[in-house]
C-alpha cells in the first residue's frame, strides 16, 4: 500500500501530460482531422503549450525545477510539426516565431539565476573553494537535481577550464601531495596528444577524399580528445591531494576523487604489489598497468570513488600513485593519529 501511495504523485505528474500528448497525437491520426480542420488548433496548442503547463501546474511548490517542463514542449512542436498538415500549421508558425526563441532564453537564465543564487551562497558562508572542479560540482548540484547529470555537467565544465583558462600554478603545502611528478603519466600523455595530432591528419587527408562530412566529424571528435587529454594533463598538476581536518581528499586530475574519512583508513601501506583480495579493489591511477600504483589504502567500510562524467566506484582497497609516497603515508598516520587522540578527549 505504501508503494502505492508513493508511486500516484509521479504517476499523475507524468501520466496526465502524456495523456495529453497521446490524445493529441491519436486526435491528429484520425479522419476527423481531415473532415474537421479545424480541429488542427485545438490539436496545436495542446501538444506545444497546455501539456507543459499542466505539468508545471502538477509540479508547483515541488522539488522538481521547473526547467524539466522544456522537454514536453519541445516534444509538442516536434509532433505538431510532423502530425499537423502544412496549411494547418498558421498558429503553430506562431507559437515557433514567437514562443520558441523564449525557450534558450528562459534556459540560460534560470541556469544564470542558480549559478549567482549558488555563489552568493558560497560567499556568504565564507568558504574559499580553490579546488575549480569542485566549485563546479557545486554549482552543478544546484542547477541540476539529477546528481548523474550534474556531475557530468560539472566535468565538461571542469574540461572547458582546465584545457583553456586554468595556467596559475599552486605551491604545495605540507598537507597537500602531487601524483604526476615520479610516474611518468606527463610524459606518457604527451606522447599520447602527439600520436593524435599524426594520426588525425594522416586520416583526415585520406577521409576527405571518400567523404568530406565524415572526415571533418572524425577530425572535429580528434580534437575534442586532445582538450580532454591536455585538460587532464593540467587538472593533475594544479588539483592537489590534500589532507584537511579529518579527512584525506585524493584527486587524480579530472578522471577521479575520493573523499575518505581518516577513521575509515584500516591501515595504509607502501606497495607496488598487485593486491589479490575477495573485497572491491578501485585504481586511482590513469589506467591500470600504465600508470602502476605505489601505496595501498584498506577501508574499515565501503567508499565511493567518483569519476568522470558522474560514474561511481565503490571499493573497500585503494591502489593510487603519489609522489614522495613515505611523507604522504607518514603525514596520514600522524594525522589518524593525532585524531585518534582527539577523539578520546
Amino acid at each position: 500500500m505504501n508503494t502505492l501511495k508513493l508511486a500516484k504523485p509521479g504517476l499523475i505528474t507524468y501520466g496526465l501530460p502524456l495523456f495529453i500528448i497521446l490524445s493529441s497525437v491519436s486526435l491528429a491520426m484520425s479522419p476527423l482531422l481531415k473532415k474537421i480542420p479545424e480541429l488542427a488548433i485545438g490539436i496545436t496548442y495542446d501538444l506545444t503549450l497546455i501539456t507543459p503547463l499542466v505539468y508545471l501546474f502538477l509540479i508547483w511548490k515541488k522539488k522538481t525545477p521547473n526547467i524539466t517542463a522544456i522537454p514536453f514542449f519541445v516534444i509538442g512542436v516536434l509532433l505538431a510539426t510532423f502530425l499537423i498538415p502544412s496549411q494547418e500549421q498558421f498558429h503553430l508558425n506562431l507559437i515557433k516565431t514567437y514562443v520558441a526563441p523564449l525557450v534558450p532564453l528562459t534556459v540560460v537564465s534560470i541556469v544564470v539565476y542558480k549559478v549567482y543564487q549558488e555563489l552568493i551562497s558560497i560567499k556568504a558562508d565564507s568558504i574559499k573553494i580553490e579546488d575549480k572542479y569542485l566549485l563546479f560540482k557545486r554549482i552543478s548540484k544546484a542547477v541540476v537535481p539529477n546528481a548523474r547529470v550534474a556531475r557530468v555537467m560539472a566535468s565538461e565544465a571542469a574540461l572547458i577550464y582546465y584545457s583553456i583558462f586554468s595556467w596559475k600554478s599552486r605551491k604545495v603545502t605540507k598537507d597537500q601531495f602531487t601524483n604526476y611528478k615520479e610516474s611518468g603519466v606527463i610524459s606518457l600523455l604527451l606522447g599520447l596528444i602527439l600520436v593524435i595530432i599524426i594520426e588525425t591528419f594522416v586520416l583526415h587527408a585520406l577521409l576527405i577524399e571518400w567523404n568530406e562530412i565524415v572526415a571533418w566529424i572524425f577530425t572535429l571528435s580528434s580534437i575534442y580528445v586532445i582538450f580532454q587529454i591536455i585538460g587532464h594533463l593540467k587538472a593533475l598538476v594544479r588539483r592537489l591531494s590534500e589532507i584537511k581536518e579529518d579527512r584525506l581528499i585524493f584527486k587524480n586530475g579530472l578522471l577521479g576523487d575520493i573523499n575518505i574519512r581518516l577513521d575509515e583508513i584500516e591501515y595504509i601501506e607502501m606497495t607496488t604489489k598487485e593486491v589479490e583480495s575477495d573485497k572491491k579493489v578501485a585504481y586511482l591511477t590513469l589506467s591500470k598497468g600504465i600508470d602502476n600504483h605505489n601505496v595501498v589504502i584498506y577501508f574499515n567500510r565501503t567508499q565511493q570513488v567518483e569519476k568522470i562524467y558522474g560514474t561511481v566506484k565503490e571499493c573497500e582497497i585503494l591502489l593510487l600513485h603519489v609522489d614522495n609516497k613515505d611523507r604522504f603515508v607518514n603525514r596520514i598516520n600522524e594525522c589518524i593519529a593525532i585524531n585518534q587522540k582527539s577523539n578520546i578527549k
